[in-house]
Formats: C-alpha cells, sequence, structure tokens
C-alpha cells in the first residue's frame, strides 16, 4: 500500500479523535466557567452545550467552506442531521417503544421543520444558497436560542418559586467518584484545568477539523477519483455524529429515549439553521459540483423529519417501525450514493 495513503488514513484518524474528545473537554470547561460564573444550569444547557456539542461539525464544515470546498462543508451540515435523525434515532426507536412527552418537543420539533422546509426551498431553487438566504437560516438559529434562553429563564424562575426561593444543590454520581477518600476534590477539578481543558479542547477540534478536511480531501480526490461532497456525506458526517451516537445509546441503555430526541433535535435546528448559513457565508457564491447529490440528501431528510415527527406531535410515542423506516432511508440514500459512484 502506498506509504503516503497510510500516512492520510492515520492522520484522519487522528483528526476524528482530536474533533471528539477535543469537544468534550471545550463543553466540560465551558460548562465549569458557566457555573464559576453564576449562569444556571438550564440555560448552560440551552446555548454552550447545545452549541457546544454540534463543534465538531462546525468547524469542520467552515474549515472545508474556508478552503473553497463549499460541497464537502454543506454536505457534512446536512449529512450529519441525516445521520442524526436516521441513523441514531433509527437504532433508538428500534430498541425499544416509548412514550414522550409531546410539549417536552413541540417547540423544537416546529424549529426543526422550519428548517428543514426553508433548506429544502433554497437548495432546489438554484446550485448555491445565496447571501440573503444564508442570513435567514442564521436568524432562524437566533430564534432558537432566543426561546431556549426564554424558556431556561422561565423553567428557572418556575423552580425557585416552588422551592420558595432556594435551590438545592446536589452532588451528580460523577462528582462524587471523582472526590478521594478524604473528600478533597482530585486535581482535574483545578479551575486551572478546566480552564485549560476548555482551550486545549478547543485547540484539538480546530487541529483535527483541519486534519480532516485536509487529509480526507486528498483521500477523495487522488485515491479514490470521487467527490468530496459524497465522502462529506458518508464519512465525515458520521464521523462528526459520534458524540450525538454516544448519547442516544446511553440514553437508551438507561431507558431514556426522550433525552436521545432532545439531544438530536437540538442538534439538528444548530445543524440546519447556524451551520448550513455560515458554511455558505464563509464559501460566498461558489456552485456546488454536485449539485445532484446534495438534493437527494436534503430530500431524504426532508421525508426522514416527517417519519421522525408525525408520530410524536400525533400520538404523543415512537414506534419500532418508525426507527425501521428511519433506518430504511439512511440506506436507499447510501444505495443512492453507491450507485451515483460507478
Amino acid at each position: 500500500m502506498d506509504l503516503y495513503l497510510v500516512h492520510c488514513i492515520v492522520l484522519v484518524l487522528i483528526g476524528f479523535v482530536l474533533i471528539i474528545k477535543g469537544g468534550d473537554w471545550f463543553v466540560d470547561g465551558a460548562v465549569w466557567i458557566a457555573e464559576k460564573l453564576k449562569i444556571p444550569p438550564l440555560l448552560v444547557g440551552a446555548t454552550i452545550v447545545s452549541i457546544g456539542t454540534t463543534l465538531p461539525e462546525i468547524m469542520v464544515s467552515l474549515t472545508s467552506a474556508a478552503e473553497g470546498d463549499v460541497g464537502m462543508g454543506a454536505a457534512n451540515a446536512i449529512g450529519s442531521i441525516l445521520c442524526n435523525t436516521t441513523l441514531i434515532l433509527g437504532i433508538a426507536f428500534v430498541c425499544t417503544n416509548t412514550f414522550v412527552k409531546r410539549n417536552d418537543f413541540i417547540s423544537r420539533i416546529g424549529f426543526l421543520l422550519a428548517t428543514v422546509i426553508l433548506l429544502t426551498i433554497f437548495s432546489i431553487t438554484s446550485k448555491t444558497i445565496a447571501l440573503w438566504e444564508s442570513i435567514f437560516l442564521v436568524v432562524v438559529f437566533v430564534g432558537y436560542i432566543a426561546y431556549s434562553v426564554y424558556d431556561a429563564i422561565s423553567q428557572t424562575k418556575a423552580s425557585k418559586s416552588l422551592g420558595n426561593g432556594k435551590i438545592e444543590i446536589v452532588e451528580n454520581e460523577q462528582e462524587v467518584a471523582e472526590k478521594d477518600e478524604t473528600g478533597k476534590k482530585k486535581i482535574f477539578d483545578s479551575p486551572y484545568v478546566k480552564i485549560a481543558f476548555f482551550f486545549v479542547g478547543l485547540l484539538m477540534v480546530v487541529l483535527g477539523s483541519q486534519w480532516l478536511v485536509d487529509y480526507v480531501s486528498i483521500i477523495a480526490t487522488d485515491y479514490l477519483g470521487i467527490s468530496t461532497t459524497v465522502i462529506g456525506f458518508t464519512v465525515v458526517a458520521l464521523g462528526t455524529s459520534l458524540p450525538e451516537l454516544v448519547t442516544s445509546i446511553n440514553a437508551v441503555k438507561k431507558k431514556e429515549v426522550g433525552l436521545s430526541i432532545g439531544n438530536v433535535l437540538g442538534a439538528n435546528i444548530i445543524d440546519g439553521s447556524l451551520l448550513v448559513g455560515l458554511t455558505y457565508m464563509v464559501g460566498g457564491s461558489a456552485v456546488l459540483n454536485d449539485f445532484t447529490t446534495i438534493i437527494m440528501g436534503v430530500c431524504s431528510l426532508a421525508v426522514a423529519s416527517v417519519i421522525l415527527c408525525l408520530p410524536i406531535i400525533l400520538k404523543s410515542r415512537t414506534y419500532k417501525w418508525q426507527g425501521g423506516c428511519l433506518l430504511g432511508v439512511y440506506a436507499i440514500y447510501l444505495i443512492y450514493i453507491a450507485i451515483s459512484l460507478f
């Protein structure tokens, strides 16, 4: 095997590791800083954690767009949403039927459907998304974050009211486990370490994204002879969605599928609005070379979003057949990708 190809593959794998682990460290550090600034936990979850969990996708897509490969950036953004919706939730739904509280998801479902509808309309009308369309998508993201902040503040006030203005702080199992027998916290609880995690995590994500984009492009064009858009929809999208996949698997094990749904809905809204909008802003008005692949991805996403949302809206539950249909959509799209290569 070509030694340079091996070199590229190794750096791609290292890039994935840096992105995923760096994202975890960045979120941990950001949450710690927010807590020290006395920001309510619900508000932290609605803003820092929501954006932090999509940081891998954001950095990869923006790096691609900045280097002139808007196709790969857009494919990673849309492919990540498709992967989250079909593969991750498909697996979660197949494993178990569950009832969910519709009111807990109705606002996110509304934002998700609005984002998907806008993406579909913008994508099928031309081979690029205009600046005003990109701005419109970012405005949707701002609206989602504003609503999330408002909702978090409202819930915090309600909790204070029920608790007569007092909030009891309870250590979770992880915090308890991180203390030694004398009750002193381990070195990992040091403020210097937490701040270091924040900056080192961010650096890891930036470096990992750079390696991933550069060497995936080399492998795709020089060795496989396929477009980076196809790679973005498959390998890169799946790799950057690993944090959501791990979260969903853990949620299924704990029979908390609702947590998985909320996590994926939030990630999809951010990917579809902020990420796609910024990708086209950074990439300018570049025409997509593999436009048909993008359109098929967007259409598959639209179908998957309907399959995901309707049972929750109408019946307040999920079904195993629903998970099977979502996995079917993902399989059909992969088959289309495979056929298009020949």
